[in-house]
């Protein structure tokens, strides 16, 4: 007799008896995909105290939407592991003739955030006031994946690509910068996260793009070794510093502020 095929999130295949014409017991028979609706195949295996299970189908983009809309959010998220979720995605979706898996990562993740602000700004609004700068920071790591896909900086190959998380204080402010270093072409994409600046500024993008070349750049060399910001890069790159620190040039910033 044909056993269920339906892959349970804790133990494997069912393994019941299935109904007739079907390749499903009757518990698992009528079990639909939570994102698409199709015929579900498997439980999510994530794990977070408990197992998921959340029932989905064989299409990857209906694994992608769940897992990054249900399973990253702001009170997980710490800035630390930017590096390797850019790391782990790139490997995993990403191609320089192909963002379309790295684009859905992108919206999964906006979807969770907005769900997420949704429901604490309606049933408890005190803890939705006070992790606002939680949130802030979440919206910038998904702004710095929307510039990532823009601007086809992956990490598809470690033994090409390097990447940096350094801390960056100017003018009182501590901001990200996450770099990602092009071997092959000695280049370097810049992108600076600056989620409280945002807050302080109107109209202020919280992550800034750039793209530097780092041959015989000794400031840069001195940067990412771990020399700080300030001490690295010289007076004469003032602008340059508050441009990617701010978004803009410092005579620009002054009338901006809130």
């Amino acid at each position: 007799m044909c056993k269920c095929t339906f892959n349970v999130a804790w133990k494997g295949k069912c393994g019941k008896s299935v109904v007739s014409d079907n390749d499903r017991c009757k518990e698992h028979a009528s079990v639909k995909c939570g994102v698409c609706g199709k015929k579900a195949s498997y439980g999510c295996a994530q794990t977070s105290g408990l197992v998921c299970g959340y029932p989905l189908c064989d299409d990857e983009d209906c694994m992608i939407e769940h897992r990054y809309s249900m399973h990253y959010s702001s009170g997980a998220f710490s800035s630390l592991i930017i590096p390797m979720v850019v790391a782990d995605m790139s490997m995993l979706y990403s191609s320089l003739d192909d963002t379309s898996k790295m684009e859905l990562v992108y919206k999964s993740l906006q979807k969770g955030l907005d769900r997420e602000l949704a429901f604490y700004s309606e049933h408890l609004p005190v803890h939705f006031e006070n992790r606002q700068s939680q949130y802030r920071q979440y919206q910038a790591f998904i702004d710095l994946i929307k510039l990532c896909i823009e601007h086809k900086v992956f990490l598809p190959d470690l033994k090409r690509y390097e990447y940096y998380l350094n801390d960056v204080t100017f003018e009182g402010h501590t901001s990200k910068m996450f770099v990602v270093c092009d071997t092959l072409k000695s280049t370097a994409s810049v992108l600076f996260m600056r989620p409280e600046l945002a807050n302080e500024y109107r109209n202020l993008p919280s992550v800034t793009f750039d793209t530097l070349s780092y041959v015989g750049s000794l400031c840069f060399e001195q940067f990412i070794e771990g020399m700080p910001f300030e001490e690295a890069f010289p007076t004469s790159l003032q602008d340059y510093k508050h441009l990617l620190t701010y978004g803009t040039y410092e005579n620009e910033i002054k009338e901006q502020k809130c």
